[in-house]
């Protein structure tokens, strides 16, 4: 794939996108990370020469559709808060230029990708080490990632922002090991390291995530090829290891205080309808109370971040995404926004049987779709920068310069 100049363009697209990505794991939203997000664009346009592709950019057309939506939905009085919708809109809109600078930037060939791939990892190492510096006092208590400030500010992180950043290298570092681009016992250390603070940090997401990336992921796809009958066998082995690991958090005293009460209390309270985890209780609510609001305006809904100003309804977003979309645009929302997740599966499915990259985003697909039924995820970055490598690589695939075989 082409972009830039000859002379110097890949490594100051490189260096551009590292910024970028440096500043959003320390600085999201924050002035530091909005200089390097203006860094990105007004240079990447000159890298560029103001020439960027929208043939086989699902993601942002979607997104493109999904804020326009929103546009029209406050301009015509259908949000309860304009000055929140209009405030989101605005954030959205940046992220969608965002988005296209970083495509633009990453449409080179596939060591380009590896490479700003090998270089989030070292962004994520570094992010990880400054959280256990700075809260090295809740080790071991399952607040490692609460109320962490970032770098140089009194703002402080979400509990699921770092473990985020930690599992995308998760899902990165087990690639580059299946694929030998990194030696082993590198590659082997990093996972361990992710994989430990993930599990201290007590964020359920995160530890999902983790599990696909390090279990589901190199266990179904990174092997040879298989029959049906072999992979519907290493399916249910998966599963089986999962539940392994299910009993191992709840029968051990200190991984049930650290996470297992979290997982045992969401399964009880599916099982009998009644949660006493009050993270548990507060989600329900907010499901719970966010349908019944939706069943009211089920096609106009009631604005963009309208329910950060709902009286009545859990904290500033409902942690639903599906629920968040519908309440806030009514039935279209979702619809728009997730359109893109059609071809972003369709592409990619044809990929996991002879490319590690390939089912490696595949299931982090998979985790999205888990993710999105636990979170509200589209303001966040760092999702839009994986959204941004599927599209990259679904592009190469379609130019026939994915090359890498399984064997």
């Amino acid at each position: 794939m082409r972009g830039g100049f000859k002379f110097g363009g890949r490594s100051l697209s490189m260096g551009l996108l590292l910024i970028y990505t440096f500043s959003l794991m320390f600085w999201d939203y924050l002035i530091e990370s909005k200089i390097a997000a203006g860094l990105l664009i007004v240079v990447g346009l000159i890298i560029l020469k103001g020439r960027f592709r929208f043939k086989g950019m699902a993601y942002i057309w979607a997104y493109a559709l999904f804020t326009l939506f929103f546009v029209f939905h406050t301009v015509l009085g259908f949000s309860r808060d304009a000055v929140a919708s209009w405030n989101a809109l605005s954030t959205m809109g940046l992220n969608l230029v965002i988005a296209i600078s970083c495509i633009g930037l990453m449409s080179r060939d596939r060591k380009f990708l590896e490479k700003y791939m090998k270089g989030f990892v070292w962004c994520a190492f570094l992010v990880c080490c400054y959280n256990l510096i700075i809260k090295h006092a809740d080790l071991f208590n399952g607040q490692l990632t609460i109320n962490c400030p970032k770098l140089f500010s009194s703002e402080v992180y979400s509990h699921n922002d770092v473990p985020g950043y930690a599992v995308i290298a998760l899902f990165f570092l087990v690639y580059f090991l299946g694929s030998k681009l990194i030696s082993s016992r590198i590659a082997i250390s990093g996972i361990l390291f992710f994989t430990i603070f993930i599990l201290l940090s007590g964020a359920r997401k995160a530890l999902i995530g983790a599990l696909i990336a390090v279990l589901i992921y190199p266990y179904i796809f990174m092997t040879k090829k298989h029959s049906s009958g072999q992979k519907i066998f290493r399916i249910g082995a998966a599963i089986l290891l999962l539940i392994v690991v299910y009993i191992i958090m709840i029968k051990n005293d200190f991984l049930y205080n650290l996470i297992g009460y979290k997982f045992e209390d969401v399964f009880q309270g599916l099982i009998s309808g009644e949660f006493e985890e009050s993270s548990s209780i507060s989600r329900n609510r907010m499901i719970v109370g966010g349908i019944a609001l939706i069943k009211q305006k089920p096609f106009i809904g009631y604005g963009l971040r309208a329910w950060s100003s709902w009286i009545g309804l859990s904290g500033s977003w409902s942690h639903n995404m599906i629920i968040e979309l519908t309440f806030s645009g009514g039935l279209f929302a979702p619809i728009i926004y997730y359109s893109f997740y059609i071809p972003f599966f369709k592409g990619l499915k044809k990929e996991t049987s002879h490319d590690y990259l390939g089912s490696m985003l595949f299931c982090y697909m998979l985790f999205m779709v888990i993710h999105e039924l636990l979170s509200v995820s589209y303001l966040a970055r760092s999702v839009s920068l994986m959204y941004c490598i599927i599209t990259v690589y679904l592009n190469m695939c379609r130019e026939s310069t994915c090359n890498e075989q399984i064997t």
